[in-house]
Order: structure tokens, then C-alpha cells, then sequence
């Protein structure tokens, strides 16, 4: 289990780090799509 509750700390990390990068991107008014949204139907978005 111990490698589960890693895998999940570095997802967190990763996903906050992604948070900041578009919330200073907002601030500035740069508007970006996430990754991989484009590839998402629009019907799912």
C-alpha cells in the first residue's frame, strides 16, 4: 500500500502544480486549453 499513497502524493504534486501554472496564466489574461482537452469530445466537456 505504501506505493499506492506515493503514487497519489506525486499526482497530487503534479496536479497542483498544473493549478498554479493556469492560475498565474489567468491573472495575467492568457487563455490556455489544458492538455489533452482538444482531444475530448465536446459532448464530454
Amino acid at each position: 500500500m505504501r506505493g499506492l499513497s506515493s503514487i497519489g502524493s506525486i499526482l497530487g504534486v503534479g496536479v497542483f502544480v498544473i493549478w498554479v501554472i493556469a492560475f498565474v496564466g489567468a491573472c495575467k489574461g492568457e487563455m490556455k486549453y489544458a492538455p489533452l482537452m482538444d482531444k475530448i469530445p465536446p459532448i464530454l466537456r
